[in-house]
């Protein structure tokens, strides 16, 4: 059984019960968008310790989800993003306040981060910038 599950693209709308889409021994964490596209969700095992995090209403646009968990006498910060796949102006700004977002969640934890998601970004370097890290 997956300690930590990430779902992106779950087309959920508020009004879908998390018992309709949590299996159980899971708690599930979510954002929805709308029936026709996008949200994200995590599912973390019912046993791990979580608490959610929470960030300013100036990312309330932003479609993602962060939890801290314990495992052990370890704490991880575990990010589950989803950038929608346009490249309009208002696709770049999405971006921008995205990484404003993600960088506000990453630092400062005390704890390992795990970042997770569906970037939609085909035309990054991923090797080139894995190597030069």
């Amino acid at each position: 059984m997956p300690t930590v599950v990430g779902i992106c693209e779950t087309h959920d709308y508020p009004e879908i019960p998390d018992e309709l889409i949590c299996p159980t021994g899971y708690n599930i964490f979510r954002k929805d968008r709308n029936k026709f596209g996008g949200g994200v969700a995590l599912l973390i095992r019912n046993d791990i310790i979580v608490s959610e995090i929470t960030t300013s209403n100036m990312y309330k646009d932003i479609e993602f989800c962060c939890v801290d968990i314990m495992l052990n006498r370890d704490k991880f910060r575990v990010i589950l993003y989803y950038r929608p796949p346009h490249y309009t102006l208002a696709d770049e700004q999405y971006l921008d306040l995205s990484l404003c977002c993600l960088s506000s969640l990453m630092h400062n934890t005390g704890s390992h981060v795990i970042l997770m998601g569906d970037f939609n970004l085909p035309n990054v370097d991923w090797i080139h910038i894995l190597n030069t890290c």
